[in-house]
C-alpha cells in the first residue's frame, strides 16, 4: 500500500503543477505587432467577365483575382472571385476595376465555420438538385460557400443574411434527416506585445473603442500586452489568406482560406502610442 502511495503522489503533483503552469498568462504568447501590407475583398460578379481589361485594371493598383469566378450550377452567370490587394486599396476601388470587365459586381462578406457534422442524407424534394445547390438555397443572399471536413467557409450579401443565421438556416435544413450542423463560427487569437504599458483609465476606453470593430468579442490588457478574440464572422474584407482546410495546392481554383483583417486594431493602437510604426515590421 505506501509502496502505491509513494509512486502515485508525486505525479499528482507533476501534473498539478503542469495545469497551473499552463494556465498562466504567459509572457511568449505575445508577439510584436505587424501591419498587413494586403487585404483581401470577395465579390460576385453577374455575366462572364473579359478578363484582359479586367485584369490590367487590377494590376494597375497591385491587384489581382486569388479565387474563382466560382459558380453554382443553379446561378452559372454569377461568379464569386477572391482580389488581394495592398493595403491602401478600398474595396470601392477594387469594384471599380472589376467593371472594366463589363459585369455587375456585388460586395460580399465572409464567415468561417469549424465542426460541420451531417448524416449526408438531403431531404426527398431536393433528390437531383445537389447538396450545394441546397445549401445556397437556404437564403437568396448566399453566394458561394467551400467545405472541407469540419472546416466551412460562406460568401455573401452583407444585410440579406448574417454568419449566425447560417447556422440556425442549416441546422434546420438537416433537422428532418437526421441532424446537422456548421458546429460554430471559427475565432482567431490576437496577442501583441505593446511599447507600454495601459492604465486602467485608457483601457476601458480602448475596450470601448476596439470592440466596434468588426468581429470583435474580448479585449484585455495585462501589463503591456493586448489579447483579443475576434470571430471570423460578417467580415467585410480578409487579411492574407491561406490554404482552406487540408488543401496545399495554390491557384484560383483552389478555395482560400481567411483571417482575420487587424489593421483597423492596428491604426488605432497606433494613434494611442501603444505601437512603434518603425519597429512593428509588415506582414503579408
Amino acid at each position: 500500500m505506501h509502496a502505491i502511495t509513494s509512486h502515485v503522489l508525486p505525479w499528482s503533483f507533476v501534473l498539478l503543477a503542469l495545469l497551473c503552469s499552463s494556465a498562466a498568462p504567459r509572457a511568449q504568447d505575445a508577439v510584436e505587432p505587424a501591419r498587413q501590407s494586403s487585404q483581401v475583398f470577395f465579390f460576385a460578379l453577374k455575366g462572364e467577365p473579359k478578363r484582359e481589361p479586367m485584369d490590367a485594371a487590377l494590376a494597375e493598383m497591385g491587384a489581382k483575382l486569388v479565387f474563382g469566378p466560382a459558380r453554382p450550377k443553379s446561378s452559372p452567370d454569377v461568379g464569386v472571385v477572391a482580389v488581394k490587394a495592398p493595403a491602401v486599396v478600398t474595396a470601392k476601388n477594387v469594384e471599380k476595376a472589376l467593371k472594366k470587365g463589363k459585369v455587375r459586381v456585388e460586395s460580399l462578406t465572409w464567415a468561417a465555420y469549424v465542426g460541420r457534422k451531417n448524416n449526408g442524407a438531403l431531404p426527398s424534394f431536393a433528390e437531383g438538385i445537389g447538396e450545394k445547390e441546397l445549401i445556397l438555397g437556404m437564403s437568396g443572399g448566399l453566394r458561394w460557400f467551400d467545405e472541407d471536413g469540419e472546416h466551412t467557409q460562406f460568401y455573401y450579401v452583407p444585410k440579406k443574411i448574417e454568419g449566425e443565421e447560417i447556422l440556425e438556416k442549416y441546422g434546420k435544413l438537416y433537422s428532418g434527416v437526421g441532424g446537422g450542423t456548421l458546429g460554430q463560427v471559427a475565432h482567431e487569437s490576437i496577442h501583441w506585445k505593446l511599447a507600454a504599458e495601459v492604465d486602467k483609465r485608457q483601457a476601458k476606453k480602448l475596450e470601448k473603442s476596439i470592440k466596434k470593430l468588426p468581429g470583435i468579442e474580448e479585449v484585455s490588457f495585462s501589463g503591456t500586452t493586448l489579447r483579443v478574440r475576434a470571430a471570423l464572422a460578417d467580415l467585410p474584407s480578409s487579411g492574407p489568406v491561406r490554404p482552406f482546410g487540408r488543401a496545399s495546392a495554390r491557384s484560383v481554383a483552389d478555395p482560400v482560406g481567411g483571417s482575420y483583417p487587424t489593421n483597423a486594431l492596428y491604426d488605432l493602437l497606433l494613434q494611442e502610442g501603444l505601437l512603434s510604426a518603425e519597429d512593428a515590421g509588415d506582414e503579408g
